[in-house]
């Protein structure tokens, strides 16, 4: 097994990086950050790692081979035996539309999804929108909330907004969750952090999306250090800006 910096043992970054998260059913998780940061990376790591502690892990992502690469990497890098774990690659929304539409109807106690970089970035950017498109976004979304339903624990990555520390499309995502994980970069330093929404408009209130009108509160998780097998905990490093 791979060793951190710290002298733990690869298998405990887990329950370090993400506490409780991954233990309780129920959970949609958005981590976000940069194009080219790392978070494919972040989350192929944690779904090998995952995967000794037990967990039933099924990773979806686009068919690049860019990420192929990173997911053969990784598995050599890591040992990883007790959970099953299933990589699932998709050329269009359609197939994974399907694949969705399979999941909302089995129950699950012990898997997590994890959605890599799967929305189109038509719907990211928001330009050039066709009525195929909000219909299958919004069929997508309607998925994602059976399948939380039936037990299942989400992580979705999405690029970072052009203007703010914020997922793209961000006010769409807090109707599920309030608080999104960051990932970013600094020199040779990933940072991993939770950015919490505050003064959220209550039901019934008009929505305004910019950023004066809403509060962001960023705590530092971990600080991270991305090596030919992975990332690695490091100690809290001397970063200028």
């Amino acid at each position: 097994m791979m060793i951190l910096q710290n002298g733990s043992a690869m298998s405990d970054i887990n329950n370090d990086l993400i506490g409780n998260i991954i233990g309780q059913s129920n959970q949609f998780n958005i981590i976000y950050g940069r194009r080219g940061v790392g978070k494919t990376t972040f989350l192929i790591q944690l779904a090998l790692n995952l995967s000794i502690t037990g967990e039933n892990i099924l990773f979806v992502g686009t068919d690049r081979e860019r990420d192929r690469k990173i997911e053969r990497r990784l598995r050599k890098a890591i040992k990883y035996s007790s959970g099953a774990i299933r990589f699932v690659r998709f050329s269009n929304i359609n197939k994974l539309i399907r694949l969705l539409g399979k999941l909302s109807l089995r129950r699950s106690h012990n898997t997590l999804l994890i959605l890599d970089d799967v929305f189109p970035i038509r719907f990211l950017v928001g330009k050039i929108w066709t009525r195929r498109l909000i219909k299958q976004i919004s069929v997508l979304l309607s998925l994602i909330t059976d399948v939380l339903n039936n037990g299942y624990k989400i992580w979705i990555s999405v690029p970072e907004h052009e203007k703010y520390a914020l997922p793209r499309r961000w006010q769409l995502f807090i109707e599920f969750t309030d608080r999104f994980y960051r990932f970013y970069r600094r020199r040779r330093v990933r940072i991993l952090s939770l950015v919490c929404v505050e003064n959220i408009p209550s039901i019934g209130s008009r929505w305004l999306s910019t950023k004066s009108n809403i509060r962001l509160r960023e705590e530092i998780i971990k600080h991270l250090l991305l090596t030919s097998k992975g990332f690695i905990i490091i100690n809290k490093p001397e970063l200028k800006n």
